[in-house]
């Protein structure tokens, strides 16, 4: 024995569970696999190379084929594109990391109740409307 599980069949149904509290498996007939709990939670992967994360009949999640993550969106255009508001806690700092000796960022410091640009190797500019302030 090996030890796998197979399903085989024309859109074949696997249901784990019973009572309401069960997780189905299925590929339909445009090769849509699909896990789903509940009525209107579930994940998706499709033939475009899409991994989907639904909850109330509507997408939250979703991995494209090119690696990019969009949270609230069906097309992130990033590596992490986010609609919405973003909230960090517990050390709330936003970093971009080139190297130990290159990096810079925002950090709020909730002992002192204060925001906290810093930059690492570099200058902090802070620039708009064509007039420049440097630090």
């Amino acid at each position: 024995s090996s030890g796998n599980f197979t399903v085989k069949g024309s859109n074949a149904d696997l249901t784990l569970g019973s009572s309401g509290n069960d997780i189905t498996f299925n590929r339909n007939s445009d090769n849509y696999i699909n896990a789903q709990a509940g009525t209107s939670s579930n994940i998706v992967i499709n033939p475009e190379n899409r991994f989907v994360v639904n909850t109330s009949d509507t997408e939250r999640l979703r991995v494209d084929s090119a690696g990019r993550v969009g949270i609230g969106t069906t097309s992130p255009g990033q590596k992490l594109e986010v609609a919405g508001r973003v909230r960090a806690t517990t050390d709330p700092t936003f970093e971009a990391f080139e190297s130990t000796s290159k990096r810079g960022g925002v950090q709020w410091n909730s002992t002192s109740d204060y925001l906290n640009i810093f930059s690492v190797g570099g200058h902090i500019a802070l620039m708009g409307n064509g007039n420049n302030v440097g630090i």
